[in-house]
Parts: C-alpha cells; sequence; structure tokens
C-alpha cells in the first residue's frame, strides 16, 4: 500500500504539485493496471457462447474485482487525512461554538413560546371582555331608545338612536379587535429585537400503525419506496406477497 503524505491544505509558498499530480504520481501503477483490464474488456466478446468463454470472463472479472478492491483501499487511504482534518474542524466548532448556541437558542425560545402563548390568551381574552362590555353598553343604548321612541319622545329617542349607533360601532371595533392574529397580540420589543409569533402546522403521531401511509404517498420519493420494497423481500425471501409488486428469484454471477 501506498504511503500518503498527510497535508490538508498547501500553505503560501507550497511548492508541492497539485493534489490531482501527486495522486497520479503515487497511484500511476494502479492507473496502469486500470487502463490495461479496461484494454482487456473491450477485446471481449458482447456475447458469451461456450464455458470457456465463460471462464475468460470470470477470470478477468476477479482481476477486475481486484484492481476494485485495491482502489477502493488506496481511496480511503488518501482520504482519510482530508476526513480526519474535516472531522476535527467539525467537532471543534460542533463542541466549542455552535452546540452552547444552539442549546442556550432552543431554551430561551421555549421560555419565550410559553411566556408569548401566556400572553396571548391574557390579551385575547381582555380583549373579548372588552367586546362583550361594549356590546352590552350598544344593546342599553338601542334599548333606551326604543324606551323613549314607544313614549313618543322623539327628540330623545333620535339622540339616544344616534348615542346606540356610536356605541354599536365602538362594540363592532372591539369585537374585530379580539379577533386579532395571534402576532398582533404577542408583539414585545427589546433593546435590539422585535419578538412575535408565527402560527406554524405541526404534528404528533398518535398511532404509527394507524397511521395512513396512502395519504402521504405523493410526498413519499420512489428511492425510499424501492428501499422499502427491498428490505421487505430480504426479509420474507418470497414467502409473502406485495401488492403491486412482483417478488421472484433471478439468478446472478457470483465469481470465486
Amino acid at each position: 500500500m501506498n504511503e500518503s503524505p498527510t497535508p490538508i491544505h498547501a500553505d503560501v509558498g507550497d511548492n508541492r504539485p497539485p493534489l490531482k499530480d501527486q495522486l497520479t504520481i503515487r497511484h500511476q501503477d494502479l492507473i496502469d493496471r486500470v487502463s490495461e483490464l479496461v484494454a482487456a474488456c473491450g477485446r471481449a466478446p458482447e456475447t458469451i457462447g461456450d464455458d470457456a468463454t465463460q471462464g475468460k470472463v470470470g477470470d478477468l472479472y476477479k482481476m477486475l474485482s481486484a484492481a476494485q478492491k485495491k482502489g477502493e483501499a488506496s481511496r480511503t487511504d488518501e482520504k482519510e487525512p482530508f476526513l480526519m482534518g474535516g472531522r476535527e474542524v467539525a467537532n471543534f466548532f460542533r463542541e466549542k461554538v455552535l452546540t452552547p448556541l444552539e442549546r442556550w437558542m432552543a431554551v430561551l425560545k421555549k421560555r419565550s413560546d410559553l411566556y408569548l402563548n401566556a400572553k396571548i390568551a391574557a390579551e385575547r381574552a381582555a380583549r373579548e371582555a372588552e367586546a362583550r362590555r361594549a356590546q352590552e353598553e350598544a344593546n342599553q343604548k338601542l334599548e333606551a331608545a326604543r324606551r323613549a321612541e314607544e313614549a313618543n319622545r322623539k327628540k330623545a329617542a333620535e339622540t339616544k338612536l344616534a348615542a346606540a349607533v356610536v356605541a354599536q360601532e365602538a362594540a363592532d371595533q372591539a369585537a374585530a379587535a379580539a379577533e386579532a392574529k395571534p402576532a398582533e397580540l404577542a408583539q414585545t420589543r427589546g433593546d435590539h429585537s422585535l419578538a412575535t409569533v408565527q402560527m406554524i402546522w405541526t404534528h404528533e403521531v398518535q398511532d404509527w400503525d394507524a397511521l395512513d401511509l396512502n395519504g402521504i404517498r405523493e410526498f413519499i420519493s420512489r428511492e425510499d419506496v424501492e428501499k422499502a420494497i427491498r428490505a421487505f423481500v430480504r426479509l420474507h425471501k418470497g414467502s409473502r406477497q406485495l401488492s403491486g409488486v412482483r417478488i421472484f428469484e433471478a439468478p446472478r454471477s457470483s465469481f470465486r
């Protein structure tokens, strides 16, 4: 196995050739071997007609497999220093910067959610109470106007009716205020921030066995469906059928 250097990046003034050229130099033997095998594959018959040809194809496949394993091992060796450096960088920022920030952001957001929800409930309750009071006042003024009308006090009835109209308009405004969106009820300001709420649709799975997968079919990719089918087939090996799927045994070449 070729010994690989471990630079993560080239320093300023570094005279080393580009990484691609370094890799080519270190693995020239493997590259030449791949070229030989690819050329041999190009000469292989497109159709296998007898056991002798099948044997040669099998031999060629094994050589390809051996080269592929060597290439994969070399790739892993070359890539590992970069992966280690990447993991070290990721772990540094995750541990020293991101995790503590994200943890406290979550804590503060939860506290804020609780407060703003309580603020919304209290503000809506107060507005609903004001709307009821305003409507009761409008009803009383309208009743006073009706009584004045019944008593044939025309001028007083007109005055009281005008007051009832104004009171009803105020009651309608109070009712509209009570129906305000949560974001309008929960705004609070800091020196450098504005906190409000955004209503979102979310979910909680209450019974996995009762979950209707057909209802979310359009959101499941075919790749995920194929993965699930392969797992189903591996588990049951044809002992169970699956609607819409043909499950069958098929030969597959194996070279030893």
